[in-house]
């Protein structure tokens, strides 16, 4: 990460001590993003302050998610950062990767193109190949007129969140969940979908204001 200017690590859960002897060893004198990294429980509170999230993974997935390349997703976060967003980059674990619900909190799948008949690498490889062309993709593309005014922006993770929460919420009242082993598939589409849609914070207002005055309307028919 240090090499490429990136510094600001998140760990998710972690499974071991960060600060050891063998992780500081490990990082090859930078110590520094070991010693000012976050711990947080979940994605959702990890992703909680950022308005732009991709997910690495290899692997084909039962969603709709449009998969780019770390090129191509270089040049989507310079623009994002020029713009003032807040962008994080999901890897998962050396053992498992991610897993379907952590990909549909985000926005874009990066996959490092490689030889189909031998592409298994390692968490560390992945980690630098994507902050290779993080770093090239900064310092070679100019700064770019966005269309996003700074009233607009992007809604966070956590207005996100709380928004999925009130519309699943809204449809367990309404008999929507009706199958228990298809809910969290039906879920996790759904968070999908609206993921990929970029809304702004008034769209989250606005959507959230249409499940009310629908809920409330359901309720009065039912008088």
């Amino acid at each position: 990460m240090l090499n490429f200017g990136l510094t600001e690590m998140r760990l998710i859960d972690p499974q071991a001590n960060w600060l050891d002897s063998d992780a500081r060893a490990l990082s090859a004198s930078a110590d520094s993003i070991l010693e000012k990294a976050v711990v947080f429980k979940t994605p959702q509170e990890a992703f909680a302050d950022l308005q732009g999230i991709y997910a690495t993974t290899a692997r084909p997935r039962d969603m709709i998610k449009e998969a780019i390349s770390p090129r191509e997703a270089a040049i989507e976060v310079n623009e994002s950062i020029n713009s003032g967003k807040k962008i994080g980059l999901l890897f998962g674990s050396e053992k498992c990767g991610l897993d379907n619900d952590e990909i549909a909190l985000c926005d874009k799948i990066i996959t490092i193109p490689l030889n189909p008949d031998f592409s298994s690498i390692n968490l560390a490889q992945a980690v630098i190949l994507v902050s290779y062309e993080m770093y090239q993709g900064c310092q070679n593309a100019p700064a770019r007129d966005v269309l996003w005014e700074r009233d607009d922006q992007e809604a966070p993770r956590e207005e996100l969140f709380g928004f999925y929460k009130h519309l699943e919420g809204a449809l367990e009242k309404g008999g929507y969940f009706q199958v228990d082993h298809k809910r969290e598939l039906m879920q996790r589409n759904l968070r999908n979908m609206f993921s990929r849609a970029s809304m702004t914070s008034q769209e989250v207002r606005s959507l959230r204001g249409v499940i009310t005055a629908l809920t409330r309307s359901g309720e009065d028919l039912g008088k």
